[in-house]
């Protein structure tokens, strides 16, 4: 079945909204918070692997559920470093099969977090780094927006809520939270 960012002219407008100065700053900015990194490391929902130039040092994996994301992911990163996944679906990874992971701006678009935070607690060793947009609130505002002519879920989830999850998948790990400049929400998740 063909994925809403398959259909015609998704990827290409996402790849262009992605393009320019303040969305470079935002990356560069996500880049100097995640730090070097050294081993393997899962970019979760890469879309067109736009931050793959930026996380150095690191055997870098990019997994999307897009083929036509990843057509465009190939340009900046080698073809056998990326996967198609359903991010709905596990991960197609051993255990602790990498030291770092990224999901960033990915878990809006998804109707349930559940399986990303389950995946990422079991495929991960080390560190995980979220950042997305949050509701400050106890209730999560669900929502659209449209792209390329199709409309794709756009939800606000509680991050209350969220760090109470994140407690449940990743017990005795420690969480931190930033705020970018763009008021995005980066939660960082690190083993003992």
């Amino acid at each position: 079945m063909l994925s809403l960012w398959d259909k015609f002219g998704v990827a290409d407008w996402v790849e262009s909204f992605w393009d320019g100065s303040g969305i470079d700053a935002f990356r560069q900015e996500v880049a100097d918070w995640i730090g070097p990194q050294t081993g393997r490391f899962l970019d979760l929902g890469c879309g067109t692997a736009r931050m793959a130039p930026l996380l150095t040092g690191c055997r870098y994996v990019g997994v999307d559920g897009s083929e036509e994301m990843l057509r465009i992911a190939r340009t900046r990163v080698p073809i056998r470093a990326l996967r198609l996944r359903d991010l709905n679906d596990n991960l197609p990874f051993k255990n602790a099969s990498f030291d770092a992971a990224l999901c960033m701006e990915v878990i809006r678009h998804l109707s349930s977090y559940e399986v990303v935070l389950k995946e990422l607690a079991r495929v991960v060793k080390s560190r995980v780094y979220i950042v997305d947009a949050f509701d400050g609130s106890w209730e999560s505002h669900t929502g659209t927006t449209e792209a390329a002519g199709q409309t794709f879920p756009d939800n606000r989830w509680s991050l209350p809520q969220f760090l109470t999850d994140v407690e449940v998948h990743f017990p005795e790990w420690w969480v931190k939270i930033e705020t970018f400049s763009n008021g995005a929400t980066g939660i960082r998740i690190e083993a003992p």
